[in-house]
């Protein structure tokens, strides 16, 4: 065997083993990914289980309790061992592995507050409230909830004597907001790494497998190629080397013409996009004059609208001044009113001065006699005129009391009425303001609507120059499609001619090999 055939060997050799062992390290990387996946999918499946866990605890729990619990620590406070019981039935109803409350010591060192996680009689897995612990190698969840307050999940760790759990934790806040301890759930994943061992112990079988499979194959092939390579001679290389030639040209003539076809299709594509763009413009303008007038149309409204905010807030002033003249004459009714008051107060001390003048002048007509009759009978009439005055200065007294009750709610209603004049001026005058606004922002619209409908119609313009321009490349390609398909039809036939010579070939080298 000549150089050159050992070296075209050790190429082959080459060729065949390096797909034999990139498949094979493709098996190991999918593998790898898969159980990376399965890993990351039972993190993700441990943190779902455990945030509503923790959420739910955080929720029950009193953070000032907590918090009071945390320095006397005392087992026997009734409220330690009601929060216990509940978690615990909160961690049996979920299949969580532990559940348990934890408050700050020193640095790294956390001690135990209530353990929901089992039955204080399970002393190899219970916690007692005081139990400190260096949680450092718990990952930095812990701690980054302690510090930040978020909701933190640690990932999948391995703890000395607990095994590969997922830990989900919370901060316990007191009402001040300060982060006086956390909650932990952890959730069990062992299982998952017996899983991940089986995989890996598959892979290892189906790869040592699928090697010596491929070590045959290759065996096999290169025994092949040594037979193949005997019986090639010289006279074979024209007609392989045409054979090639011929088959690069079908491949690039196929080529090509797919690539005019493409161009072609693509071509059409752009027209009729751009004939559909052609209609959109129009309906486009069409749309936005409608939106102009329409602009305009709000612009005259809001006019009017200004203009009629202006006389009702004129009218409203003048409700305001007569409502106000009203509760001023209502006033001064009131101070005469007071002053009928007191001259009622005084005719009813003159009749009661005039009862006592009254009496003493019946008391001196019976000291005096029959002389004395004449001057009883008019002090009676007096005192009788006295009581008379005095019953009508009462009643005088009790219409007045009603006078100026009413006085008093109709000054308490004007000032009301007042007041609602005084607020409905103001709305009216905001309403004033935001009409303006309104009226710049409608002008304002109408001209932008204007400047976009002719921006829309030169662009109509040009896009119907751009159609133009692309139906007459559409034409030009679909010519050099149909003459591309003529040249392609050409090299398949010089194709089967240089494959009939090659076999040809093939046949001769056989013969003389024998």
């Amino acid at each position: 065997m000549s150089r050159k055939e050992r070296n075209r060997g050790s190429l082959s050799f080459t060729f065949i083993a390096a797909p034999a062992a990139g498949m094979l390290m493709a098996l190991v990387a999918v593998v790898i990914i898969s159980t990376m996946s399965i890993i990351k999918t039972a993190e993700q499946f441990a943190k779902m289980q455990g945030v509503p866990v923790v959420e739910k605890v955080v929720g029950h729990i009193d953070g000032d309790k907590f918090e009071r619990l945390a320095a006397r620590l005392d087992d026997t406070d009734p409220w330690a061992e009601e929060t216990r019981l509940w978690m615990l039935d909160v961690a049996q109803s979920v299949g969580c592995a532990y559940l348990f409350t934890m408050c700050p010591s020193s640095g790294s060192t956390y001690r135990y507050v209530i353990d929901g996680s089992c039955d204080p009689s399970d002393t190899e897995n219970y916690s007692p409230m005081g139990t400190e612990e260096n949680i450092s190698s718990w990952s930095d969840a812990p701690i980054d909830t302690m510090r930040s307050g978020e909701l933190t999940s640690s990932g999948m760790v391995y703890q000395e004597g607990w095994g590969w759990t997922v830990s989900t934790y919370k901060a316990i806040k007191n009402s001040n907001g300060r982060n006086v301890g956390f909650v932990g759930c952890d959730f069990e994943i062992s299982f998952i790494i017996e899983m991940i061992k089986k995989k890996i112990a598959l892979i290892v079988s189906i790869s040592a497998a699928i090697f010596v499979v491929f070590v045959v194959i290759i065996l096999k092939l290169r025994s092949l190629m040594a037979q193949i390579r005997l019986s090639m001679r010289k006279e074979m290389k024209m007609g392989e080397e045409l054979f090639v030639a011929a088959q690069n040209l079908v491949v690039s003539t196929r080529e090509t013409a797919a690539t005019s076809q493409d161009s072609s299709a693509a071509v059409k594509e752009i027209v009729a996009t751009m004939e559909d763009s052609n209609v959109l413009s129009d309906n486009i303008s069409k749309k936005i004059k409608g939106v102009s007038e329409v602009a305009n149309s709000t612009s005259s409204d809001v006019v009017e609208g200004v203009l009629q905010i202006g006389h009702n807030l004129r009218q409203l002033h003048d409700i305001f001044d007569a409502n106000q003249q009203t509760i001023d004459g209502i006033k001064k009714l009131g101070k005469k009113i007071e002053s009928i008051w007191e001259i009622v107060t005084l005719i009813n001390n003159v009749a009661d001065q005039a009862k006592i003048i009254a009496f003493n002048a019946e008391l001196e007509a019976n000291t005096a006699g029959e002389a004395g009759r004449s001057f009883k009978i008019v002090a009676n009439e007096i005192r009788r005129l006295s009581n008379g005055i005095i019953g009508g200065t009462r009643e005088i007294k009790e219409k007045i009391g009603e006078i100026q009750q009413s006085s008093d709610s109709l000054i308490v209603a004007s000032e009301s009425s007042t007041e609602k004049i005084k607020t409905g001026y103001e709305t009216a005058n905001g309403l004033s303001e935001k009409f303006e606004n309104i009226k710049k922002s409608a002008g304002i619209t109408a001209a932008s609507a204007a400047d976009i409908a002719s921006i829309i119609q030169q662009q109509a313009i040009a896009s119907d120059q751009i159609l133009i321009a692309l139906r007459e490349i559409s034409a030009g390609v679909e010519n050099f499609t149909t003459a591309t398909d003529t040249i392609s039809e050409s090299a398949e036939n010089i194709r089967r001619i240089s494959e009939d010579l090659n076999n040809a070939s093939h046949s001769v080298g056989k013969k003389s090999g024998s």
